[in-house]
């Protein structure tokens, strides 16, 4: 209605990353199910796409990296460091490691999938947006990340999806770039 004004707060970080997470987790069984029964080859490569737009202000929570990054890396809570007293020294930040995200019930939910589970090795990259149908942006694929898989030797090309809003490319020793592709990669050059 013209004239409300929604007041509330966006969902708990924990509370996306556990969504993420749990369907990630459901995705890759899956995926292992279908190369149990011969459905696809264990040589078969596949990728998985995550929304969270059905989540009441889910696209409230992105604070520079995506939800989705916290489900898949070890990424926690970003931190800062102020030398009290020192004013020569710079406040020093950053994320700090967080492995695993708590359910309420008290289990604990890996925020390693890629490292760890059976057939991620399959997987070549995460799309994920949390923006729901009914918000998301004018043009097309503004509101879709693209997360490359770091453990597996094939991996996509970088600027493979020009539509994308980011790229995120994880490297060696916890380095991740992130890449915002240029709609001048696009073939027909839109």
């Amino acid at each position: 209605m013209v004239g409300r004004v929604w007041s509330g707060s966006p969902p708990s970080d924990e509370s996306l990353i556990l969504r993420c997470a749990s369907t990630l987790t459901y995705k890759l069984t899956k995926w292992q199910e279908y190369v149990s029964q011969g459905a696809v080859a264990h040589t078969d490569r596949f990728a998985i796409a995550i929304s969270l737009g059905d989540i009441d202000e889910a696209f409230l929570s992105d604070t520079g990296v995506p939800v989705i990054m916290k489900a898949l890396f070890p990424i926690g809570p970003y931190c800062m460091a102020f030398p009290v007293g020192r004013p020569d020294v710079e406040p020093q930040g950053g994320y700090q490691y967080r492995d695993k995200v708590m359910k309420q019930r008290g289990s604990a939910v890996a925020t390693t999938l890629l490292e760890h589970h059976p057939v991620a090795k399959s997987l070549v990259g995460v799309f994920f947006t949390e923006w729901g149908i009914w918000n998301a942006p004018a043009q097309t694929g503004h509101d879709i990340v693209f997360v490359h898989n770091p453990f597996m030797n094939e991996r996509v090309r970088e600027g493979a999806f020009p539509f994308l809003r980011d790229e995120w490319i994880p490297g060696p020793n916890g380095t991740i770039t992130r890449r915002k592709p240029s709609r001048r990669e696009a073939p027909d050059g839109r």
